[in-house]
């Protein structure tokens, strides 16, 4: 009869469950990290802008950290200042046109970040665009 589970159907689920459990403790670490870091590719109605904020050796900001950990702090906090890097961000917005499982076509991904952003921002329908900014010691 449709729509009832039976002993069996849970015996079977609990097998699949185990035998796809045990392939996958089969696979590193390492492994399971090196597939995290592959870029899948912008899909769907979505204009991605990659660029870089620069770090700047004049900017005072390791300092503004350590001076509000002071501040705030009771004195017991040990602080190891990072040192200043580059910083990937990411403007996103929307792409008008595509469907959700579409790539993006070579045409604009080969374009150069500041030429997509310019497409983007035209694009826009309302003030919306997304900066993702990542990387770093938080």
């Amino acid at each position: 009869m449709p729509g009832i589970i039976t002993a069996g159907d849970i015996s079977l689920a609990v097998k699949k469950t185990q035998q796809f459990l045990e392939k996958s403790y089969k696979v590193t670490t390492s492994a399971r990290q090196k597939l995290s870091l592959v870029d899948p590719g912008v899909k769907g109605p979505t204009w991605i802008c990659k660029t870089t904020f620069p770090a700047t050796p004049e900017s005072n900001i390791c300092e503004i950290v350590a001076t509000a950990i002071s501040q705030l702090g009771d004195g017991r906090e040990h602080y190891l200042p990072a040192p200043l890097s580059d910083v990937p961000i990411e403007w996103v917005g929307y792409r008008a046109g595509p469907r959700a499982e579409d790539l993006e076509p070579l045409q604009i991904s080969d374009m150069e970040s500041r030429d997509k952003y310019d497409w983007m921002m035209r694009e826009i329908t309302n003030n919306t665009v997304t900066l993702y900014v990542a990387g770093g010691a938080f």
